[in-house]
């Protein structure tokens, strides 16, 4: 009867190693298995594994019973020690507050150069091989021309299109992606441009009306 309770012991620290890698080792020197051919998953194949006459030894409980009144103790002084340290830490910042930090101030003649018009998007498309990148053509009075603007996260093309948008309409052409941009589309963004919102207009302004 002990012969066969050794050998289920054997085979239950081969078995629970994947999951407690630490306790068969401790549960085959308490049971007195040395050979390492009696410790794989092929030996639990056949019952008989351990060599009769092996000498069992005394050990450590496996898994001690808890202290339920120490354990208790120990919780709330870590519970204790969390709430000091947290009476030490800075209050966060309120996530919903913008600090505002005005730039360097400018002249009215500078202001005046910028050209700010309404624009109407007819139609929008991804760039290819561009996550970010919008290709919007935009209508400016009796005229239309084509904006590219990193806002792709934010607004699909079929958002995108009838949209009445402010310009900065002067701005010098660049290329980007091979296509060249013909102004800049605003938009308010927060300060690690997790959000971006357009600006737009009323849908009643008609497209080229001029903003200042």
């Amino acid at each position: 009867m002990l012969y066969v309770l050794l050998e289920c012991a054997r085979i239950v620290a081969v078995l629970i190693a994947p999951t407690m890698p630490r306790t068969p080792e401790r549960i085959f020197a308490q049971i007195g298995v040395q050979d390492d051919a009696l410790k794989t998953w092929e030996s639990v194949k056949t019952f008989g594994g351990v060599v009769p006459g092996s000498k069992v030894h005394k050990g450590e409980a496996l898994f001690p019973r808890i202290d339920v009144a120490k354990e208790l103790e120990l919780l709330e002084a870590e519970k204790q020690a969390a709430a000091a340290k947290k009476e030490e830490l800075p209050a966060p910042a309120d996530e919903e507050k913008t600090v505002f930090t005005q730039r360097d101030l400018c002249q009215f003649e500078d202001f005046e150069k910028i050209q700010l018009v309404v624009a109407k998007v007819l139609k929008c498309e991804k760039v290819p091989k561009a996550d970010k990148l919008l290709m919007s053509t935009l209508k400016v009075g009796d005229t239309e021309r084509v904006v590219v603007s990193g806002i792709a996260k934010f607004y699909t093309p079929e958002e995108m299109v009838g949209k009445k948008v402010v310009l900065l309409a002067n701005l010098a052409p660049r290329k980007i992606r091979g296509i060249e941009s013909h102004g800049m589309l605003l938009c308010a963004a927060n300060a690690d441009d997790s959000k971006l919102s357009l600006l737009t207009v009323d849908s009643d302004m008609e497209d080229g009306c001029e903003i200042g």
